[in-house]
């Protein structure tokens, strides 16, 4: 997928929703960033904590760890924990390169589990 995507995103890092939530609530915690000095900020962070779907980082990290056992890409589990399918065929309908995973039962397993975490 990181091909597709051109060289510019070759070294780079896919982050969930909830990733990138954890991340702001540390600048905001250590003072690096605020609605006085940065509107834009403010912004970012509500969209991140309305659409993070999972209830904590430790279950987001949970999810991600479950993910790479299961030999996703980077992309792929970023995308996976951004958009939650629910079924093999919404998984793939979204993102294409899943389309290598012959089993539909398996993939099926994974987004099951995927959906349990997110309802914890």
């Amino acid at each position: 997928m990181e091909d597709r995507l051109g060289p510019e995103f070759a070294n780079a890092m896919f982050l969930s929703i909830s990733e990138v939530k954890t991340l702001l609530e540390y600048f905001k915690r250590e003072g690096y960033m605020s609605a006085s000095n940065n509107p834009l900020f403010e912004q970012i962070f509500a969209y991140v904590k309305r659409y993070d779907r999972f209830p904590d980082i430790q279950v987001s990290d949970q999810a991600k760890n479950m993910l790479q056992e299961h030999h996703f890409q980077d992309a792929e589990i970023a995308m996976l924990m951004n958009l939650c399918p629910h079924s093999a065929e919404e998984a793939r309908s979204l993102i294409p390169e899943l389309n290598r995973i012959e089993s539909d039962e398996e993939l099926n397993a994974t987004l099951e589990e995927l959906v349990r975490l997110k309802n914890l």
